[in-house]
Parts: structure tokens; sequence; C-alpha cells
């Protein structure tokens, strides 16, 4: 399929599929000097044929996820434009969340559908937003959904020696990112299904085959973070120059929230088996257990969040999953009678 094609068809899924824009309705577009404008120009267009108005935002790139990106963003100009916007598609290098500004346009205006796609490539996007689509995703992640609902613990483990054990907070976000940012909230780029624990309740280990900090990729060795009450009490590998940099970087910060738990999701993209050093892709591979560390925002931990300066992920693979001491995933495998089927089909069918 040609380049032109694969824009118009993308488009018409974001405008239509994703965010179900209406007429009369406003998407704002986010991104910076180095996005893919070919992509926010053809997603714009679309939501003019659609009867619906679209702005884009230009800024210089952000340095990092976080605060970092308040020193790019015209805040006041920009929070008041988005008071009254319906969508925001979020299309910069690394994105304006967790920033302030994020955080006063998600708490101020409770309708807005905000979606972080990054400057991620074409065929990515079209593959996840376009081929991706499934009954049967919607479906899995509906009963897992109603599992964690009804729960109040979750363990992970997986064979590197990860064994993680938290508790749940209801009032906290869980959120599943599917390809349908149709009603308010905050969305990613499917697929994963996320949780935020409750604060100060993880403990355990975490054995990481990749971690995202500054930015990063694969670890030539595993890294393991000790967990207690929720926070990261040290870092350890047999590759010493990889725990020292982590570190040093979390050090950097001043700031005690970078090492506490923010979130912990499953990927649920089927075509994408292990690391490939692309973190977006990374944290969404089918059976892979992202952790996320730093700031959580106040609509996702009400009332006040997690404030931190930054965040951080690290991936462990092939992940097992126990909800109140029930089997769910095996070794990154749907077991659950429930849940299996669905899951058996969305992989055949990849």
């Amino acid at each position: 399929m040609e380049k032109k094609q694969k824009l118009e068809k993308l488009a018409y899924a974001m405008v239509h599929t994703v965010f179900h824009l209406k007429e009369g309705e406003t998407l704002v577009i986010t991104g910076d000097f180095q996005s893919h404008h070919d992509i926010n120009e053809a997603i714009a267009q679309e939501a003019y044929r659609s009867g619906a108005k679209a702005v884009m935002f230009l800024t210089a790139p952000a340095a990092s996820h976080g605060k970092e990106a308040d020193q790019v963003i015209p805040f006041k100009p920009f929070t008041e434009l988005m008071k009254k916007a319906d969508c925001w598609l979020d299309t910069g290098t690394m994105g304006w969340l967790y920033s302030d500004a994020h955080e006063t346009v998600l708490t101020e205006n409770k309708k807005i559908r905000y979606l972080l796609i990054s400057a991620v490539e074409l065929d990515f996007l079209f593959q996840v937003f376009v081929e991706n689509h499934s009954d049967e995703l919607g479906a899995l992640c509906g009963r897992l959904n109603d599992m964690i609902s009804a729960a109040e613990t979750v363990r992970m483990t997986n064979e590197d020696g990860t064994d993680v054990s938290f508790r749940l907070d209801h009032r906290h976000a869980v959120t599943i990112d599917i390809g349908n940012a149709g009603g308010p909230g905050f969305f990613t780029i499917p697929a994963l299904f996320n949780i935020v624990p409750e604060f100060g309740s993880a403990n355990g280990k975490l054995v990481f085959q990749g971690v995202y900090a500054d930015p990063w990729g694969i670890l030539e060795a595993p890294m393991t973070l000790l967990l207690k009450n929720g926070m990261i009490a040290d870092v350890q590998s047999k590759k010493q120059e990889d725990a020292d940099r982590l570190k040093n970087w979390l050090a950097k910060w001043n700031d005690p929230a970078i090492y506490s738990v923010a979130h912990t999701n499953i990927g649920l993209l089927p075509k994408v088996r292990g690391l490939c050093g692309e973190g977006i892709l990374d944290e969404r591979g089918w059976g892979t257990l992202n952790w996320g560390f730093g700031n959580v925002s106040a609509s996702e931990a009400p009332p006040k969040g997690q404030p931190c300066v930054s965040h951080f992920d690290g991936m462990v693979l092939d992940g097992t999953v126990w909800i109140d001491g029930i089997l769910v995933m095996e070794n990154g495998r749907f077991v659950h009678p429930e849940l299996k089927p669905y899951a058996d089909k969305i992989c055949s069918e990849s």
C-alpha cells in the first residue's frame, strides 16, 4: 500500500473510530519540530471533512517526559484554549505527558479526550490503529477489567526472578488502550491494560530486560529493582555500570517521588514479542509487564496524584499474573478460562 493511502486510512481511523469526532467538535493537535507533520495534517484535514475543527500547536521538542515539557509550552494561552477543546492528540517527540499543562487540562476539562502517540512512524500507527483493531481485544480487556474491579490484590512474577505483589486502590485509574478514545479520559497507543496500584503497597523485586530512563533501551544484563512499600530500595545488576547509571539518573532529579511505583501494564500487541529497542513497542509487547515510576496525574489517582518531575519505565518479559490468588496469565499467555478463548483468537489472527 502506498504512503498516501496509509495516511488517508490512518487519518480516517483516528477521526472516526478512535476519537469519534462529531460535527462542531474541536481537535487540538500538539507537536514539535520533529513530529510527523504529514500525519498531523492528514488527520486535521479529515477532521475538517467530518465537520469538526482542528488546530495544530507546534513548539520546540521537550527535553524529556514530565515537567521538562513545561519549558517549551506557552502555558497560559494553551490551557485557555484547552478548556473548551473536545480532543487532544499529542504527537510531540517526547509528548507533553505529565507536564503541568497536561495535568491542568485533564483536571479542569472533564470532557477532554487525550491521546498520546508521540512521534511514532506511520507504519506502526497504521498497524495498531487500522490493522490491530478487533472485537476480541475489547472483550478480553473488558473481562479483565471486571476481575480487577472486584479484586484486592495482584501478584506478578516471571522466570527471570520477578516477584512483586501490590494492593489495588479502586479510586485509581485502570486504563484500557485498544484504539478507542471516544469518551473522556487519558489514552495512549494500543494495546495495553494499565493499572495504578495503591501507593506504597508494592513489595518484592522486578527483573528488567529493558529500561527507558534517559532514554535507554534493551539491557545487556538483567537489572533487579528491589521494592519496599512502593519505592525502589535498591538497584542491582551483574553489569554494575548499568545499575550505577540508573541510580545516578534517579538521583539527579532530587525528587523522592521518582523512586515510587506509578503504574504497571500488561502489553497486548500480539505481533510484538520480546524487546526491539523502541520503548512504545516494548511496553506493549504481548505478555510484557511494563512498570512505571514517578509522576502520576491527579486524573489517574485522585485527588492529588503522585507529583514528580519525571517518569521512567522498565520491562518484565513473559509475565505471570495472579488476581486475588487466581492465575490469569502464565509465562506471557492468558490461561484463565474466561480470557483464553479471546487471547487465542487474537494471537491466531495476528
